[in-house]
């Protein structure tokens, strides 16, 4: 977790439980009828509120090297292949099909996929045969 991350959230939530204690003098002060201390009250709660604010922006901008530095840490894992202008000409003389992108879904056998039978394997990696329901019934009388 990235350090800019930490300390926002950690500021963030230190100055929302700093606001309790000029909202409780906000909250006495008008039970008086003291305008004076209510004004003082409000701008402490108003400062803690921009903090908070500070805070959670600096949290943001963390959470975002985050996500930008772990996605270069996955793409570190992955192969990248890269298909040749030439290859993808050669492939279109012989007659085949355009070449299909990676990320590229068919609807079809993502269909077949979900309608089609769970199936399990072994350790071996066969197909594994459901075992059949023994139909015997138990009763049990006390």
């Amino acid at each position: 977790m990235n350090v800019k991350t930490v300390e926002g959230l950690i500021g963030a939530n230190t100055n929302v439980d700093l606001i309790n204690t000029p909202l409780r003098v906000f909250q006495d002060a008008e039970r008086k009828g003291d305008t004076a201390a209510m004004d003082r009250a409000m701008g402490y709660v108003n400062e803690c509120q921009d903090k908070v604010k500070e805070y959670k922006a600096k949290a943001d901008e963390g959470m975002k090297e985050d996500a930008k530095e772990a996605k270069t840490e996955n793409n570190k894992d992955t192969d990248m292949v890269e298909i040749s202008e030439d290859s993808k000409a050669a492939a279109k003389q012989e007659g085949d099909s355009e070449p299909v992108e990676p990320d590229s879904k068919d609807s079809a056998t993502a269909a077949d996929a979900a309608a089609a039978e769970p199936v399990t394997y072994t350790k071996a990696g066969d197909i594994s045969q459901p075992q059949p329901e023994s139909g015997a019934n138990i009763s049990v009388s006390v």
